[in-house]
């Protein structure tokens, strides 16, 4: 009798372990939620396999829900890792940074130079305009710079100013220019200083002794007049006269003359550092944009 429930016990136990365990064509998931005493539940089971079996689906079930986890964690981990990596490979669209960035970037531009700034702008071709007469006459613009032309054929001086990409008239005067033997020498200036009721000191071939002048409004004996306006070389001046009949003839030392009017005209509107040609003709000469950019000068 003892040998017999024994033998019936063992094969109990190897059904039970045979009925729950998992094979490889079931699924998985549907093993996870079956009860595993479903397949012997028409037998009666003692108390130590109830114990056993129930330990072991505890363990097993434990096993699995830690897998979960694990399976869980990992994959929070790799999303994060992604998510990092996509951040620093993406550009940086803060407005902070996007103006750092552009200050480290090397400013590629040329240094501006007024020869180079409008040079092939209106009315320049080339950054050269030829002059030809016909200009738009309009009034002077305080502030900006002008080019005087000294036209020692026709007598007269004019005054030009580049306004709203073109270059306008904004005064015509007349002039007196040197004689032949003491011509007037042709060629590009700017002016350095301007002065009210300059005194005269006359040249060695005018006054040997070289006695100094009062000023026009001291005495009318003055040549410059009540004004004169300085160039850089040659020591020419555009200046007043004393003898207005003289005007529009070729009379001077090598100055350029005007009616007291007329330089007080000039004076009003050319300073420091503005362009001045003095021409055999006016028509041809060849202007380019720098001409209208005041000139650096010292007193």
């Amino acid at each position: 009798m003892m040998q017999r429930w024994i033998l019936s016990c063992a094969a109990l136990t190897i059904t039970l372990f045979i009925g729950t365990a998992p094979s490889d064509a079931r699924d998985p998931d549907q093993d996870r939620n079956q009860n595993p005493f479903q397949a012997v539940t028409k037998q009666p089971i003692s108390k130590s396999t109830f114990r056993h079996v129930a330990h072991q689906a505890q363990t097993d079930k434990a096993l699995q829900e830690k897998q979960k986890v694990s399976e869980v964690l990992l994959f929070a981990s790799a999303a994060a890792a992604n998510t990092q990596a996509g951040a620093q490979s993406k550009p940086a669209h803060n407005s902070k940074e996007i103006a750092h960035d552009k200050k480290q970037q090397p400013n590629d531009r040329p240094p501006y130079t007024p020869r180079q700034n409008g040079a092939n702008q209106a009315p320049f071709v080339k950054g050269h305009y030829v002059l030809t007469g016909n200009f738009p006459v309009n009034g002077y613009r305080k502030g900006s710079p002008v080019v005087v032309i000294v036209d020692k054929s026709s007598h007269f001086t004019h005054v030009l100013q580049l306004q709203n990409q073109k270059i306008v008239r904004v005064l015509t005067v007349s002039n007196a220019v040197g004689t032949g033997d003491r011509p007037t020498p042709p060629g590009p200036y700017f002016v350095t200083r301007k002065k009210m009721y300059p005194r005269w000191l006359p040249p060695v071939t005018i006054d040997p002794k070289q006695k100094l002048v009062p000023p026009y409004n001291q005495t009318h004996k003055n040549p410059l007049g009540v004004a004169s306006i300085y160039l850089n070389k040659f020591e020419i001046d555009l200046h007043g006269t004393n003898e207005p009949n003289m005007i529009r003839k070729s009379v001077s030392h090598g100055c350029i003359r005007h009616s007291n009017p007329d330089i007080l005209k000039l004076f009003a509107i050319v300073n420091p550092g503005d362009r001045v040609y003095i021409v055999n003709k006016f028509r041809g000469k060849v202007l380019n944009r720098f001409d209208f950019v005041r000139q650096k000068h010292s007193h």
